[in-house]
């Protein structure tokens, strides 16, 4: 009875070992950017240029029109140790202009 009671204990030590060597702690990280959608932003004026009278040397600033629209992406939570995914996480929101030089 004392060895089989062994037996049994040593079998399930063994079987506790080899199943902690394969599970881990997921380390999860983003990966991948991908664009997945636009929205309509709007337009603002901006400073495009100087106007300068040739006789009376007067400089007026000369404006335009940019437009601007709004660029969503996302990527994947995935783990780095067996490529496991939990979901999407959302970049924020990203602002592209067309012609004036104010960054994103």
């Amino acid at each position: 009875m004392k060895r089989r009671l062994c037996a049994v204990l040593m079998g399930i030590m063994l079987l506790s070992t080899g199943m902690t060597c394969f599970a881990h702690v997921h380390d999860y990280q983003v990966r991948g950017k991908v664009l997945y959608n636009v929205k309509p932003g709007g337009s603002h004026l901006y400073q495009n240029g100087i106007k300068s009278d040739p006789i009376t040397g007067q400089q007026t600033p000369t404006y335009g029109t940019c437009y601007y629209r709004i660029e969503q992406y996302k990527g994947v939570w995935t783990c780095d140790g067996c490529n496991a995914t939990n979901g999407d996480y959302y970049y924020p929101d990203e602002v592209v202009h067309s012609s004036c030089s104010l960054h994103r």
